[in-house]
């Protein structure tokens, strides 16, 4: 299934294509991250809450931008302390969704994120069908 561009997603592109803009240029992509995050829900997987440049993100959108729409953190039952995950959450704005990680195996994480592809395929199907947006 082919999916459409989204329209910011090009006119940013071309702006890079035509040498105007660089993807190098840390100021770009610190204002389009942060655009973004004020705009769109955000899936963090494969980084911690200790990351700096994500912790900096989540609290310039939460703290500067007053933004009321969590992200999300995929992370194992062992990667943050159970005490400290009420008070990151409410501190960045971040719900953290943890699962059962056995012996450095991350299956779970795997087997449920091939079901959600699985599932975002159909539901896109079905707003294809009906074009209930």
């Amino acid at each position: 299934m082919q999916v459409a561009t989204p329209e910011y997603v090009t006119v940013v592109m071309k702006l890079i294509g035509g040498g105007d803009v660089s993807w190098n240029d840390p100021d770009v992509t610190k204002v389009l991250l942060n655009a973004l995050s004020l705009t769109h829900t955000f899936l963090f997987i494969g980084c911690g809450v200790n990351d700096p440049d994500i912790r900096l993100l989540l609290e310039d959108s939460f703290f500067k931008h007053d933004a009321t729409k969590p992200h999300f953190m995929v992370t194992s039952d062992k990667g943050i302390h159970k005490e400290m995950k009420p008070i990151v959450e409410n501190t960045l704005n971040l719900n953290i969704l943890q699962y059962k990680n056995s012996k450095g195996s991350h299956d779970v994480l795997t087997n449920s994120l091939n079901q959600l592809v699985h599932l975002v395929d159909e539901h896109r199907q079905g707003i294809k069908e009906t074009m209930n947006w």
